[in-house]
């Protein structure tokens, strides 16, 4: 009976480490997501930014 329930412990020991390295996989995920999403945005902000300033650097030029 001992070793039942000792047998029991163990594996309920493996599944809990076994879902929490699931949940620390999958935060890991999401993680890097937002990372990518958020770089994303700056890679816009930057292009349009550099479209604003060689646009006003066109008129410039034209104006003169």
């Amino acid at each position: 009976m001992k070793a039942v329930v000792r047998l029991f412990h163990y594996l309920s020991e493996r599944l809990k480490s076994a879902i929490n390295k699931e949940c620390m996989i999958m935060a890991k995920r999401r993680k890097a997501a937002k990372k990518s999403v958020r770089k994303a945005a700056k890679r816009k902000v930057r292009k349009t930014k550099a479209k604003k300033t060689t646009v006003r650097r066109k008129k410039k030029k034209a104006a003169v």
